[in-house]
C-alpha cells in the first residue's frame, strides 16, 4: 500500500483541502444518535423495511419474473423522445463474489471478437428504429463485467461504430466504468487515451472497499494501492470527474473498516461516491459465503448504522447527497437532494435504449430484457434480429406506478408534472400507499414535491416498491410457483433486478443465522 501511495502526484495538497473530517469515535456517536428514534423491527412490518438478506434496488419495474416473451416489433416500432445508452461489456479477468450480472472470465479471444461483432450487428439494428432526428440520446454508460478490459483497438472499433451507428457526433455525458486493475495493463494509457478521445466524461471506479481483507473475500482482483493509482492514473490523463462505488456490509467489514476506506478517499480527493448496501441472491457465492458464516457480515441495524455514519462524514466535509445514495462535492457535483428546483417535470423518465447481453431498458412504455444467456443472445443477433428477451408493456396506471416508484427512488415526484401526464394528483391515484407513508413519516411533501424524507431514504427501494401494484405481485407469485429448468430459475433469479423479486430469502438468511 505505501508503495502505491508513494507514486500520487499532488496527493498530499488534495488531502489538505478537506478541511474538516470527523473522528471515527464522533462520527460513531454522530451516527447512533441520529438512528436512536429510528424503530427499524417496527419498519419491517409495517412491510416499508427489508431484511438486509431480502433487500435489492428498484432498477426495474415490472421486474423480470413479471415479463413475458416479447417482440423486438412490440418495442421498436414508436421510438422516440429522450433517452439514455447503456452497453454492457460481459468480460472480466476475476468473479467477484457478489457479482450476479453476465460475465464470463478470462474468454478467449476468438470470444471476445465474436461478441463484439454480435454488438456492432446489434447497434446497427437497433439504429434502424432509434433515428436521431427522432430519439435523442443525453447519457451513455458503459458497464459490465469490466468495460476496460477491452483493449485499446477494440475500444476504438467499438466507440468509432457506436457513434457513427446512433448519430453521435458529439457525445453526451458519457460515464465508463472502470476495474482499478486497469493499472497492470501494458496499453492502460492507450485505453484511457481512447475514452477521453471518443468523450467519456465520467469515470466510474467499481472500488467497494480499501480494507485489504475484504477485498480478498471479495475477489476483487486490485488492492487499495491500485485504486490509489488507478485514480491518479486517470488524472493524469485530463479526467476530473470521477465517481467511486463502495458497498456496506461486506463480510468481514467493521465499522472502522468502513470509516477508513471513507477517510482514505476523501484524503486522496475523491469527491464523488455512490454508496449501496450488499445485496444477495442465491446465485451469488457470497450468499453462500453468508449462510455458512452469517456471523461475519453486519445485520439490519449494523447497516444502517455503516450508512448513517458515511453520511455524517461527507457532510461534515462537505459532500452534499442527490440523487439518493450519490454524494458529492467540488466542480461535477450533483444538485443537492433538498433543492426542489431540481426535480424534473419528465415525471416518467428518460427512456433507456440497452444494447449487448443481459441489458435491460425502456423503449414506448415498455419494460424489457434482452436475452441473459450469451449463447442466446449470440444466436438472435447472428440471426439478423434484436436480442429482445421479454418485455411488458406498461397501461396507464402501471405507468403511474413506474413513476411514482422511480422517482422517489432518486429525488421525488413533482405532483403538478405527474397531473399534466396522468391528470390525476398521485396521493388521490394511491391513497392507501401515501396514508402508510405518511403514517411512518416516510415521506415530504413541500412545495408541490413529493420525496422521501432523510428517514425513508434510509431503505428507499423498500418504500417505493410499496407502489407495486396487486397485478404485478401476483404475476410474481405464479412465476415463482412455476416449474422449469433449473438453469431458467438461476437467469431470472440472477437479473430480477428489484426488492418485489426477493421474497423468502430473508427467512432463509433468518434460519442460517440461528442455526
Amino acid at each position: 500500500g505505501a508503495a502505491g501511495a508513494g507514486r500520487l502526484d499532488g496527493a498530499e495538497e488534495r488531502t489538505m483541502t478537506v478541511t474538516s473530517l470527523l473522528s471515527f469515535e464522533d462520527a460513531l456517536d454522530a451516527a447512533r444518535a441520529r438512528l436512536a428514534a429510528f424503530d427499524y423491527e417496527e419498519l419491517m412490518r409495517a412491510g416499508v423495511a427489508r431484511d438486509p438478506r431480502d433487500y435489492y434496488l428498484l432498477a426495474t419495474y415490472p421486474p423480470l419474473g413479471a415479463m413475458r416473451p416479447i417482440t423486438a416489433a412490440e418495442i421498436y416500432a414508436d421510438v422516440r423522445g429522450d433517452g439514455r445508452l447503456y452497453v454492457h461489456i460481459p468480460f472480466c479477468q476475476q468473479y467477484c463474489t457478489f457479482c450476479h450480472y453476465t460475465k464470463e472470465i478470462n474468454p478467449k479471444h476468438d470470444r471476445v471478437g465474436r461478441y463484439l461483432a454480435a454488438l456492432e450487428r446489434e447497434i446497427e439494428l437497433a439504429a434502424r428504429h432509434v433515428r436521431p432526428e427522432r430519439f435523442t440520446i443525453h447519457h451513455v454508460f458503459f458497464g459490465g463485467g469490466t468495460p476496460s478490459y477491452l483493449d485499446h483497438r477494440q475500444l476504438d472499433r467499438l466507440l468509432t461504430r457506436l457513434r457513427a451507428g446512433l448519430g453521435l457526433a458529439v457525445m453526451p455525458d458519457f460515464f465508463f466504468e472502470l476495474h482499478p486493475g486497469i493499472v497492470r495493463r501494458p496499453d492502460r494509457l492507450e485505453r484511457l487515451r481512447v475514452l477521453r478521445e471518443h468523450g467519456v466524461s465520467c469515470w466510474v471506479f467499481g472500488v467497494q472497499s480499501m480494507d485489504e481483507t475484504v477485498l480478498r473475500r471479495l475477489n476483487r482482483g486490485h488492492g487499495r494501492a491500485e485504486v490509489l493509482e488507478a485514480i491518479e492514473l486517470v488524472r493524469r490523463e485530463g479526467g476530473t470527474d470521477l465517481s467511486l462505488d463502495l458497498i456496506f456490509g461486506l463480510p468481514h467489514q467493521s465499522l472502522r473498516s468502513w470509516y477508513d476506506t471513507l477517510a482514505e478517499l476523501i484524503g486522496a480527493g475523491v469527491r464523488k461516491l455512490n454508496i449501496f448496501p450488499l445485496m444477495f441472491k442465491p446465485t451469488d457465492p457470497i450468499y453462500r459465503h453468508y449462510l455458512r458464516r452469517p456471523e461475519i457480515f453486519a445485520d439490519g441495524p449494523e447497516r444502517l448504522l455503516m450508512l448513517t455514519m458515511a453520511e455524517i462524514v461527507l457532510e461534515q466535509a462537505g459532500f452534499g447527497k442527490g440523487p439518493i445514495m450519490f454524494y458529492s462535492a467540488g466542480e461535477h457535483a450533483y444538485e443537492p437532494l433538498e433543492d426542489l428546483d431540481a426535480v424534473g417535470d419528465k415525471v416518467e423518465g428518460l427512456d433507456l435504449l440497452p444494447l449487448g447481453v443481459s441489458s435491460f431498458g425502456r423503449l414506448a412504455h415498455t419494460q424489457f430484457f434482452n436475452h441473459c444467456k450469451m449463447d442466446d443472445y449470440l444466436a438472435a443477433v447472428e440471426a439478423g434480429g434484436l436480442p429482445v428477451w421479454r418485455g411488458a408493456p406498461l397501461p396507464r396506471e402501471e405507468r403511474m406506478r413506474r413513476a411514482m416508484m422511480i422517482n422517489l427512488r432518486a429525488r421525488g415526484v413533482r405532483r403538478s408534472a405527474f397531473v399534466r401526464t396522468f391528470g390525476v394528483d398521485p396521493a388521490d391515484a394511491f391513497p392507501e400507499v401515501f396514508a402508510l407513508l405518511r403514517r411512518y413519516g416516510l415521506l415530504l411533501e413541500e412545495n408541490d414535491v413529493v420525496r422521501l424524507s432523510p428517514r425513508g431514504q434510509l431503505d428507499a427501494s423498500s418504500v417505493a416498491a410499496r407502489f407495486a401494484s396487486p397485478a404485478v405481485i401476483a404475476l410474481l407469485a405464479e412465476e415463482a410457483a412455476r416449474q422449469r429448468p433449473e438453469e431458467d430459475e438461476k437467469v431470472l433469479e440472477a437479473h430480477n433486478f428489484s426488492p418485489l423479486a426477493h421474497r423468502g430469502i430473508a427467512a432463509t438468511a433468518a434460519a442460517a443465522r440461528a442455526g
